[in-house]
């Protein structure tokens, strides 16, 4: 029942439609959820794992890495204070991450933000329309965290998702772009369990944020397939680019080897690259 009546106040979520996010917001709910991701699909032993934040308003959604949030936060707080250099390397080795997808939704739209890589300062955004899923919705019900939830199957981004939802939580929200089911999103994996999100908690809150992506000014990009093939190319070409920033290596041939068999260990994106 405490479960109801946290999410009563949401049961008119997304009843109206903007295009772009809306910064600062301020967001009510905070469901957090551990991301489990296989980056190689050669090598199902080797897992990333990430703490992500889905936070719900009345009228947009944001899903981001917790620790990013938490950079960006540290970042423009050192700002304001006169120091353009941010926080310590301590603070980004403690408490880092390599992980900038953050997806804003709306009813209607998704805003998605990113680097192609670790080693690209930049930012891109893209816009999209908020993809209507073909959930299949099945009988079968099961508890988890005390919580009971139904399954429903879609396919997406080229891979078959399984999601376990709450009826009970009138938010038909969940992590990443996946939404439109008549509840919140508990658990969601593809078929193989290469990319896992899992509930962690559930919280009310009263938060006002305005996302700053470490003061790096984002650049709009065509599509999300012109950002997963600059994605590619930023991966397969390495060394070109950091030497074309200045950077030198002794070994340069022995570098391209190493950055060229990360490049190929880097090959289980959430979404497939599916040419338009």
């Amino acid at each position: 029942m405490w479960i109801v009546r946290i999410f009563f106040m949401l049961s008119l979520f997304f009843t109206n439609s903007v295009f772009s996010q809306q910064q600062p917001y301020d967001y009510k709910i905070e469901v957090l959820y551990s991301m489990t991701s296989i980056p190689d699909s050669n090598d199902v032993d080797k897992q990333k794992s990430e703490i992500m934040s889905l936070l719900v308003g009345n009228e947009q959604s944001l899903f981001t890495s917790r620790r990013y949030i938490a950079m960006d936060s540290a970042m423009t707080s050192e700002l304001k204070k006169g120091n353009s250099f941010g926080p310590s390397m301590s603070f980004y080795e403690e408490r880092g991450t390599k992980t900038t997808m953050t997806i804003f939704k709306t009813s209607s739209n998704i805003i998605y933000y990113g680097k192609p890589a670790p080693f690209i300062n930049k930012v891109y955004q893209y816009y999209e329309s908020k993809p209507i899923l073909d959930w299949k919705i099945k009988d079968e019900t099961t508890l988890i965290s005390g919580i009971e939830c139904q399954k429903a199957t879609a396919r997406f981004g080229g891979r078959k998702w399984i999601a376990w939802f709450a009826p009970s939580i009138g938010v038909n929200e969940g992590p990443y772009k996946f939404s439109g089911l008549p509840g919140l999103i508990v658990n969601i994996y593809d078929e193989k369990k290469h990319w896992i999100m899992e509930l962690m908690r559930i919280r009310n809150i009263d938060k006002s944020l305005d996302l700053n992506f470490s003061n790096i000014k984002p650049e709009l990009i065509g599509s999300k397939t012109r950002f997963l093939e600059e994605k590619k190319y930023s991966m397969e070409n390495r060394l070109q680019i950091m030497q074309s920033k200045g950077w030198t290596y002794e070994k340069p041939m022995a570098t391209r080897k190493r950055f060229d068999k990360e490049a190929k260990e880097d090959n289980n994106w959430i979404e497939f690259l599916i040419s338009e």
